[in-house]
């Protein structure tokens, strides 16, 4: 093994700077002479990329335990791993499996319970994605009423992914394809018509496919321009995706847009810009339990200190809005707001203003008036409340660094019943 290591020589490029303005006015320059490498698609960047692996791979490979050490981490991870089974409208169960050593957890559905895993059959497996197995499902969501799938994929852990629909009952993909979307929640119109996604500003001047739906055919390569803008299924049966980089240049303007299934990228309408006052925000989106809104949490990074806004999402009674007029419910940063579910006028929403270990609350979309439903709790955190049974809240404490759950009554916030559970923590329900 080397005792030194010789680096390559990297170009320093003088005349890139940038100037800001500190809380006294006054101006303040940082360099940034190494820019060019923010580049992943130029030349420079990929020869500077290879002189380093050429590096890192010597010193690696000369590692004389590394084999040993490499073998001995193949048999601890060889055990077959499962996620929390969950029902989707459809009656059916749906779970991550691997059977121990897979690039890629296996999706799988179950007809039952009361089944054996033998009998699930897959519903998608990401490791037919690529021959590397680096295309991966970030993240995926059922329509309402169960019968389509939408799904991400990304490619090399890349931030950036490309959004497929499934026919879960025969497997096969619809033709829409939305390609070059980023940090995207994946939510449903309760219609199943269509979905909320994000995307960034650039991400449309720079794809090849002139902002219309692509689609990946092994058989349907013939297919005329008026079929691809229907919402007819493949005859592929399989879930390959293109593996490929799709990296573009960075943007802070993030965009949230609204997508019919069956129609071309060109006409998904905008529903949010970060731009002007939002410069920088991120955009997370939800619907409310009726379909009518449109919730959104504004965040800057990494902070969890966001804004709450709603959008009254049709102008009729199927056609959403193409001039949003968002309602600024929390207009600053001070506190977190988590949405929870939404009954008539009001929204449930678990705060940590005016409560430490969060409390739950109700905020009037139209008068915006706050009512405590659930107080805070001074010894234990409050994590999570969902809604179940149209009337009923599940909600989870961390006490002592294990969870404990109890079912409250939505209406009152009285507390019904505590669970009894062995020491654990809840990941799922």
């Amino acid at each position: 093994m080397p005792s030194t290591i010789t680096y390559p020589v990297i170009r320093r490029d003088p005349c890139v700077s940038d100037t800001y303005c500190d809380r006294s006015s006054s101006t303040v320059i940082i360099n940034d002479p190494y820019r060019w490498l923010e580049d992943p698609d130029s030349e420079e960047t990929a020869q500077f990329v290879s002189e380093q692996n050429i590096i890192s791979q010597a010193y690696l490979n000369n590692i004389p335990y590394r084999t040993k050490f490499f073998e001995h981490l193949k048999e601890i991870f060889n055990i077959p791993k499962f996620s929390c089974p969950s029902k989707q409208p459809n009656g059916k169960y749906y779970y991550y499996m691997n059977t121990g050593l897979q690039n890629q957890d296996v999706y799988y559905e179950l007809d039952s319970l009361s089944k054996s895993t033998d009998q699930a059959q897959i519903l998608i497996d990401p490791n037919t994605f690529s021959e590397d197995g680096t295309v991966a499902i970030q993240s995926l969501n059922f329509s309402y009423d169960g019968k389509i799938l939408c799904y991400s994929v990304s490619d090399a852990g890349s931030d950036w992914s490309t959004i497929y629909f499934m026919d879960v009952a025969t497997r096969k993909k619809l033709d829409d394809v939305i390609i070059r979307t980023k940090f995207s929640s994946l939510r449903w119109t309760t219609d199943n018509r269509g979905i909320f996604y994000s995307t960034y500003a650039d991400a449309l001047n720079n794809t090849t496919s002139n902002n219309t739906n692509s689609v990946t055919a092994t058989k349907n390569e013939n297919k005329t321009e008026e079929d691809k803008d229907t919402n007819k299924t493949t005859d592929k049966t399989t879930n390959e995706v293109p593996s490929a980089t799709i990296e573009v240049i960075r943007t802070d303007i993030q965009e949230v847009y609204f997508h019919r299934l069956g129609t071309p990228r060109s006409s998904d309408i905008c529903l949010a810009r970060s731009i002007d006052d939002l410069n920088e925000h991120f955009f997370s989106v939800e619907t409310s339990d009726d379909g009518q809104y449109l919730i959104a949490s504004i965040s800057i990074g990494t902070l969890n200190e966001n804004k709450l806004w709603f959008l009254p999402l049709y102008k009729s009674s199927d056609s959403i809005v193409e001039q949003p007029n968002w309602s600024k419910l929390i207009d600053n940063m001070d506190f977190v707001y988590n949405f929870v579910t939404s009954q008539d006028d009001l929204l449930y929403v678990t705060t940590n203003a005016q409560a430490e270990n969060f409390r739950l609350i109700t905020i009037n979309t139209k008068t915006k008036e706050i009512n405590e439903v659930i107080a805070e709790d001074k010894n234990d955190l409050l994590e999570d409340v969902t809604r179940v049974y149209e009337k009923y809240f599940l909600v989870r404490y961390l006490s002592h660094v294990k969870s404990i759950l109890y079912l409250y009554e939505m209406e009152t916030g009285r507390q019904l019943r505590k669970f009894d559970l062995p020491i654990g923590n809840i990941s799922a329900w």
